[in-house]
């Protein structure tokens, strides 16, 4: 889980990623505002559990009114403790997916399956304490990739450098726009 933040704006954030990691931003970016919601609203969400024969695990879907929400995950990761600290951060992540949303459908034609959350996020930011947009969280890192930026000040540049080391060792070809 990560949001690629190269820019103080969410948009300029989302617009510079390839067509890969957008996909991965949307999921990622939707899990954020997800586990924010769930975990400050006081809202009760309907729960379906489900367990797995071959695994033993129990996993839970929660659903508010008609809509599915992807599952609280990972609720001390440090985005998701960035994102619900303040109504402005939860304001960026929520404009950083909906750029995504955009992005998504400007590069395939057509919206992406999380789009139908945009009208359930806007709101969560009503949920989240007052306060002004904060730093930014630096986890420009992947341990399987042996790339870590994670120790630089300056968490715009660490995740261009990052995203950068990230495209040079991929082995398939990085596209923008489909091209």
């Amino acid at each position: 889980m990560n949001l690629y933040i190269t820019s103080d704006c969410p948009l300029q954030s989302a617009k510079i990623l390839d067509d890969k990691n957008i996909v991965k931003m949307l999921l990622d970016s939707a899990q954020i505002l997800s586990t924010a919601i769930i975990e400050n609203s006081g809202e009760d969400f309907n729960k379906v559990e489900h367990s797995s024969l071959k695994t033993k695990k129990v996993s839970v879907t929660y659903y508010y009114k008609d809509i599915k929400l992807p599952s609280p995950t990972r609720k001390t990761h440090p985005c998701v403790n960035w994102a619900d600290k303040t109504h402005s951060n939860y304001g960026w992540v929520y404009r950083y997916f909906h750029e995504l949303c955009n992005q998504y459908k400007l590069r395939n034609g057509s919206n992406h399956e999380l789009f139908k959350l945009n009208r359930y996020f806007i709101s969560g930011s009503d949920f989240m304490p007052a306060g002004p947009l904060t730093k930014f969280v630096n986890c420009a890192g992947n341990a399987g990739l042996n790339i870590d930026y994670r120790d630089m000040d300056n968490t715009l540049t660490a995740y261009k450098f990052y995203l950068a080391d990230k495209w040079d060792l991929d082995s398939n070809i990085v596209t923008w726009y489909g091209k």
